[in-house]
């Protein structure tokens, strides 16, 4: 199947899907396209499930969103607090912060509103997926770079 002919976006990991195929890049227009369309599972999913789902979400990004921002917070405003660990740990709560911030609630509209259809730009697509591995890979560091400080400190 040509691109031309299809309305499906071939995006990372999720398989993002475009409702316009105008929004998708020339490289593209030379590749077979897998169609990604909702399942029939998705249909069965109900809706009591899509709520309480939809709730925890949400409670995750305004729990996630502010704490780290708070986190962020002190560990800006207070002198006493600006040590290699916290510096590290800021860099811990900002990644999870852009995350919470900037993933969840496109992942929400993607899996729990939509049902995995992707309604949203090839931008945005791109991005979040991009700030979501990002992140990763910034929070593993992170963590490497704590455990090699502790380790110093003991020793």
């Amino acid at each position: 199947m040509n691109a031309s002919n299809t309305s499906v976006a071939l995006l990372p990991e999720d398989g993002c899907n475009s409702t316009n195929v105008t929004d998708m890049p020339p490289y593209y227009e030379d590749y077979d396209l897998p169609e990604f369309a909702p399942t029939e599972t998705d249909a069965e999913v109900s809706v009591g499930l899509k709520v309480f789902l939809g709730i925890v979400y949400c409670l995750i990004v305004m729990t996630c969103g502010f704490g780290n921002l708070l986190l962020i917070s002190v560990i800006v405003w207070f002198k006493k607090a600006r040590t290699m660990t916290n510096t590290l740990i800021a860099n811990l709560a900002l990644s999870d912060f852009l995350v919470a911030v900037f993933c969840l609630p496109f992942n929400l509209d993607y899996y729990i509103i939509k049902s995995r259809m992707w309604t949203h730009s090839h931008v945005t697509c791109v991005a979040v997926h991009f700030l979501r591995q990002t992140s990763l890979y910034v929070s593993t560091n992170a963590l490497l770079v704590i455990a090699i400080d502790r380790y110093v400190y003991v020793m």
